[in-house]
């Protein structure tokens, strides 16, 4: 594995990087070793250019975990996304459930939007930190779907998109409520009720998801 630098810093471009990402792969490939490029926030928003490079070369995987630049992300959402074309590579989107990043709800739904951004904070963050917390610890529990990547004419150009959402056990809304509690070695039966109840409020703001592949 190798890794590939890029200024991370909360103003910076990533995308920046792409050339020298370019060069790894190409460098990579001319070795006969094949390649799956893997980022996770900002790193996948450095991924996601290079795949839709004009240069990208072909045959490379990519893996993006909590990516801002995937469709229903907050930088598309935002408008802040490039304007990119046709994928013409596997892509592999992984993402935790209420990552306020990864998957941006419709904005009319106040409680939806609020608890999207403590996903930021509970969710986002917690990519491979391990434990509990961390979403790609339940993987096992994730539902995956398959697309086909259209080209120009609307035809599947023989690649695919697959998204990973991975479930998210407790509102991120309500926990630093719960952190207290826990803390301080109260129960948390109360709480456990009322984010069973504003959950269907709070789900509702999300597009229904499309039925798992197989």
């Amino acid at each position: 594995a190798l890794n590939h630098v890029y200024d991370g810093s909360p103003l910076a471009t990533p995308q920046s990087s792409v050339p020298e990402l370019l060069k790894v792969i190409a460098s990579q490939q001319a070795q006969g070793n094949r390649v799956t490029v893997v980022g996770l926030s900002k790193g996948a928003q450095v991924g996601t250019a290079a795949l839709h490079d004009p240069n990208a070369p072909q045959g490379v995987d990519y893996v993006f975990i909590g990516n801002p630049d995937r469709d229903g992300g907050a930088n598309t959402a935002m408008g802040w996304r490039p304007a990119y074309g046709e994928t013409k590579a596997n892509v592999h989107e992984v993402f935790g459930q209420y990552d306020g990043f990864a998957e941006v709800p419709n904005p009319a739904n106040v409680l939806a939007v609020a608890n999207a951004a403590m996903g930021i904070v509970y969710v986002h963050f917690a990519y491979g930190t391990g434990g509990a917390n961390d979403p790609l610890t339940h993987l096992d529990q994730a539902t995956s779907t398959v697309k086909d990547n259209l080209d120009a004419n609307g035809k599947p150009n023989g690649t695919t998109t697959t998204t990973t959402r991975i479930p998210t056990k407790d509102l991120p809304l309500t926990r630093p409520i719960r952190d207290t509690l826990k803390t301080w070695h109260l129960g948390t039966d109360g709480l456990d009720a009322f984010d069973a109840a504003i959950r269907p409020v709070i789900d509702a703001g999300y597009q229904k998801p499309v039925a798992p592949a197989p």
